[in-house]
This record gives structure tokens, C-alpha cells and sequence, in this order.
């Protein structure tokens, strides 16, 4: 090879570094880069509780979760308990002063056909019985919520007819089955709160209705995918919809205020509270436009359970927050969209902590637990 070749040939190489060089810088904005993302990643753990569980429901000091099978939190640890025939879709759990043990599972019974049916453990007895007065074997039933008293229940009005508002809502109270719904062709239930006799239902296609037992007043319109109460003292309610907009409301029933989570990111459903005194958070599942990223976001609650819209962050990034470190949450949990958060009502991480779960929509129950390996609490699948 003569010298203008030699030369020839090093001109070229230092072109493709140069382009290779410039790829990367390119392909790394607005993200972390790319040899520190390798060197803070986690080895992943196999799921114990695996596919897409459910939502997550507190009673008392146990939680519980279903993913076909039922599981509870106690000891620390997640067990498989008995569950009524079929499979669980879906769950709730009494949590009045009365009665603080009876739950409730929504099973599809027969996979050929898609019969689902409503089952009761009632707090006298261990045994799983199918609902009396009214809550036979249907194709219908998609989702169920309990809040003060009261077993919500949301029916699909034609398994055949695809429309975001073709549901009803019945109400199961003190043993009793009510044949008529409160509320006819709505939306999915995603949630009901209540402040004092007024219960706050929310529906994915149909808003918000606030029902006083007697009448149910549509209060805002829209898809509605989680709905929360951040302060039982001041009764502050936070709903959030599916295009990422976050709304407050108080007793009044006015709106406190309205402001979208950030541009380019959605909300998957994935709603809970974080508390280490003496600072409180909102958690928000989020999913960006381009699909780039999923996980949580965080926003401050104020001391009167109002939430501050100027202080939206991802974990790691401003105090207060849920995590130990931005990198490893970021290499974690950040990479999966969200169906359910709830903070453990157990003892503390070891760093001080609290430890929080989270459904994922395909990748099983993970949480954020302290690893003796990494000498600091991670997030990773709950194994």
C-alpha cells in the first residue's frame, strides 16, 4: 500500500468513527447514555407472581393480588391462598369498621364460553360461596370495587356490542342485591371513592358520576382510568384520565384544578399513594406517546392532600421520592407499563424506605425491596 493509500485508508477510518460517534450522541438525547445505562443495569429476577396481575387491595395489615391464581401479603412475604373455582380477573376487600375481613372475587368460570361469576368469603366463614340474591353466572361481569359498605359492580349490557358505553353499575349492601342498576349505559368502572354519603364513580368513556344513594349527577365527561383520595381529612379527591390529565375535586364537587401530567405522556391506570412521614406522594403509571419509556411519576401532596401541579418528576430526580437512586429505577422498572401501586402497609426497607408493589401488564408483581447485593433498595420482580 503506497503513502496516499495509507492516508487514503486512515481518512476513511476516521470518518466511520466519526459517524459512529455522532450516531450514538444522536440516539442518546433526550435519554441516558448508553454505556451508563450497561453499567447501572439490574440483573432481572423471575417473577413469583407472573403474567398481568390484577390491581392491588389493601385490608388492614395484608394485601392482595390475583394473576389466575389468589395471593395475599402477610409476614412479609406474598403466600397463594385457596381461591373459589375458576380464574380471577379481578378483586375486593371490605374495609369498614364492620367488617374487615369479607372478599370478594370476580372468577371467569368457564373459558369455553366466558361465563364469570362473583364470589364472597364473608368474615364469618373461610369458605368461598357464590353470590346469592341476583349475582348468577354471567358473561358480563368485568370489574368490581368496594368502597364504605358498599360492593360496586360493573356489567357489560351485550357481550356482544363493542361500545365504551355499554355498561351498568349495580350495588351489592348489606346482603342485598339490588336488580336495578344506579347507573345505566356507562363506561367501564374504574374506581369509586366517597366523601361522607357521596361516592365518586369513575368510568373509562363516561366520566365521573357522584351517586348520594338516590341519584347519580355526572360531574365531568371523558375517559376516567384511576380515581384516588389523598386526604381523608380534607377530603381531596384526584382523578386522573386516559389522555394524562389530572383533575382535583372537594367536597364541593367544584373542581380544584385541571392540568395535564406532561406533554407526550399518557396514564396507564396505575394510581397509588406513597407516605414516609413527613412527606406524602401521588404515583402516577405513565406511558410516553412514542412508547420509549413507561413506569411512574411522582407528584408532591400538599399538607391539605391538594397535589402540587408544578412538581411532576421521575423517581430519583427531587425530593422527596420513592426511591434510592434515579439509575436504578431508571434501568428497572422504568422499561414496563403499570396496571397497579400500593405501598406495603409493613415494616420499612431496611435504608429506611418504604416497600411498594407494582402490577405490571405482562411482567408479573414486582417491588421495591432492599437487595443485600446492591446494599440498597431496588426495583425488581418480586421473586
Amino acid at each position: 500500500m503506497n503513502k496516499k493509500s495509507t492516508l487514503r485508508f486512515f481518512r476513511t477510518q476516521i470518518m466511520v468513527n466519526m459517524v459512529i460517534l455522532c450516531s450514538l450522541v444522536f440516539f442518546s438525547c433526550d435519554q441516558e447514555p448508553l454505556f451508563w445505562t450497561v453499567a447501572k443495569e439490574v440483573a432481572p429476577k423471575k417473577a413469583k407472581i407472573k403474567g398481568a396481575p390484577t390491581k392491588i387491595v389493601a385490608q388492614g395489615d395484608k394485601l392482595y393480588v390475583g394473576n389466575g391464581n389468589l395471593w395475599e401479603f402477610s409476614d412479609n412475604n406474598w403466600h397463594e391462598i385457596a381461591k373459589p373455582a375458576g380464574i380471577v380477573r379481578d378483586l375486593a376487600v371490605a374495609n369498614t369498621t364492620a367488617d374487615t375481613t369479607t372478599k370478594y372475587v370476580l372468577t371467569i368460570d368457564n373459558m369455553a364460553n366466558g361465563d364469570t361469576v362473583i364470589w364472597r368469603q364473608p368474615s364469618s366463614s373461610g369458605t368461598w360461596e357464590a353470590m346469592p340474591n341476583g349475582f348468577a353466572s354471567s358473561l358480563g361481569y368485568q370489574a368490581i370495587f368496594y368502597c364504605e359498605g358498599i360492593l360496586f359492580v360493573s356489567k357489560k349490557r351485550s357481550v356482544s356490542k363493542n361500545d365504551s358505553t355499554d355498561f351498568d353499575i349495580y350495588i351489592y349492601e348489606n346482603n342485598v342485591f339490588n336488580p336495578t342498576p344506579i347507573i345505566s349505559s356507562t363506561g367501564l368502572l374504574q374506581g369509586v371513592v366517597n366523601i361522607g354519603t357521596k361516592y365518586y364513580i369513575a368510568t373509562l368513556g363516561d366520566g365521573i358520576r357522584v351517586w348520594d344513594k338516590s341519584t347519580a349527577t355526572k360531574l365531568y365527561s371523558g375517559s376516567i382510568l384511576g380515581i384516588i383520595k389523598t386526604d381523608a381529612t380534607h377530603n381531596i379527591i384526584v382523578a386522573v384520565s386516559r389522555d394524562g390529565w389530572i383533575y382535583q375535586i372537594n367536597a364541593s364537587n367544584a373542581p380544584i384544578s385541571g392540568f395535564p401530567i406532561k406533554k407526550d405522556l399518557l396514564f396507564t391506570g396505575a394510581l397509588g399513594l406513597w407516605e414516609n412521614s413527613p412527606n406524602k406522594l401521588l404515583l402516577l403509571g405513565i406511558s410516553r406517546n412514542n412508547n420509549s419509556n413507561y413506569g411512574y411519576r411522582e407528584i408532591p401532596i400538599n399538607a391539605d392532600g391538594t397535589i402540587k401541579s408544578d412538581s411532576f418528576s421521575e423517581p430519583g430526580k427531587a425530593a422527596p421520592t420513592s426511591v434510592r437512586s434515579y439509575e436504578t429505577y431508571f434501568t428497572t422498572l422504568d422499561k414496563y407499563p403499570l396496571n397497579s401501586l400500593m405501598q406495603s402497609p409493613g415494616p420499612l426497607n431496611q435504608d429506611g424506605l418504604p416497600v411498594i408493589f407494582a402490577s405490571m401488564q405482562t411482567n408479573g408483581l414486582w417491588s421495591f425491596r432492599y437487595d443485600t447485593k446492591e446494599s440498597k433498595s431496588i426495583w425488581n420482580a418480586e421473586s
